[in-house]
């Protein structure tokens, strides 16, 4: 299948990836010389290693293709042209009846077994978004042996991201470790520090097993919520880092100018912008809504001692880490695509065409239904 409305926008980021996309392409060719990306490949297909992998909201036109549609496909793309993303390329949705003849047939496997790279791909569907530290974590708790050159968090970023979760968490762990007069143990305060560490691995559940006893969780309650309550850690961080940019940003695509174009799409387009910036500033709400629940609960965990409220949220966490991956993988998507694209806020005129392909793609990244003349995407 040609699809060249996403490979069109894709191409436009060139080297970039996003929380929604998995730019393949650009990790080959930024690694291909390296021998860690050779021997610990993603795919072990050289053709779905080197292909673009985005999590697509499925439009209206796509939901027949599945007997039980997922509300974010993982979707698979497979440039004509690894040089030239504007030649188009093949695509398949993950899941979709036939998948698996068409990825045999797509990836050039031959007689050689698919069940590595499904596996993979299973794990990529479970995710809300294609963050690299998501990725990282999730492969992490799989027994998939994956090159670290795939999760391009930067150092700085990871120690932001752990002293961020330390100040969130060290008044649970010292609760977690107390004894029972009610004090922390001196043995134990040398604990805390790699308590932080463990929540940020996928040895968590061992070293925090006092607190699954008391949440009188089952092994894998408490394994999927701590999982679950790591991503909301990592995306109130990234809530934080982002907000300040997403107002900024909002702002430059509701001026951004457009090239003269034919009336039909100038008007679809001026339209979308307004509805664009609209639903960016209501996502925004419910990110901000769902962060100070989480903020409650907690609240109520480590200052007013009552675990049922933090074991209600861990058996919750999965659902709210796939609402949460949702909405900030649309809004960081879009703030990475447009920095990307206009560094530093110097907007320039977009050709109508590209102005289409790129307004679409980010109503599509956050959840609207898109109406062009004579045709409805949702």
């Amino acid at each position: 299948m040609r699809d060249t409305r996403s490979i069109r926008c894709l191409s436009a980021l060139r080297d970039a990836s996003s929380a929604r996309v998995l730019n393949l392409v650009a990790i080959e060719k930024a690694h291909k010389d390296n021998p860690d990306y050779k021997k610990a490949p993603l795919f072990e297909s050289p053709v779905l290693n080197s292909a673009i992998i985005v999590k697509h909201r499925l439009r209206a036109d796509e939901v027949f293709l599945f007997d039980d549609p997922p509300r974010n496909a993982t979707k698979i793309i497979i440039p004509f042209d690894k040089n030239d993303l504007r030649l188009g390329g093949t695509s398949l949705l993950y899941g979709q009846r036939s998948c698996m003849e068409g990825l045999r047939e797509a990836g050039k496997y031959g007689e050689k077994s698919l069940a590595r790279d499904k596996a993979m791909l299973d794990l990529l569907s479970e995710l809300p978004s294609l963050d690299p530290f998501l990725l990282h974590e999730k492969i992490a708790y799989s027994d998939l042996s994956v090159s670290n050159c795939y999760f391009e968090l930067s150092r700085s970023d990871k120690l932001r991201m752990h002293e961020f979760v330390a100040g969130e968490i060290a008044e649970l762990i010292k609760l977690a470790l107390r004894d029972k007069e009610g004090q922390t143990k001196k043995s134990h305060i040398g604990s805390t520090a790699r308590l932080v560490s463990a929540l940020l691995s996928a040895g968590a559940e061992e070293q925090l097993e006092p607190l699954r006893l008391t949440l009188k969780l089952a092994e894998n309650e408490f394994r999927n919520g701590v999982f679950s309550w790591r991503g909301v850690l990592y995306y109130k961080w990234c809530s934080m880092e982002l907000m300040p940019q997403i107002g900024t940003i909002a702002r430059e695509i509701a001026s951004a100018p457009i090239r003269s174009g034919p009336p039909e799409d100038m008007k679809f387009l001026t339209g979308s912008k307004r509805r664009l910036v609209d639903k960016m500033a209501e996502t925004i709400a419910g990110v901000g809504e769902s962060l100070s629940g989480y903020d409650t609960i907690y609240e109520k965990l480590v200052r007013y001692e009552q675990p049922e409220a933090f074991r209600e949220f861990l058996l919750r966490a999965p659902g709210m880490f796939i609402e949460l991956g949702e909405k900030l993988g649309g809004l960081a998507h879009i703030a990475s695509f447009w920095r990307f694209r206009f560094p530093q806020g110097a907007v320039q005129a977009l050709d109508v065409n590209l102005a289409l392909s790129i307004f679409i793609d980010f109503m599509l990244s956050i959840g609207l239904t898109v109406e062009e003349p004579g045709l409805v995407i949702a």
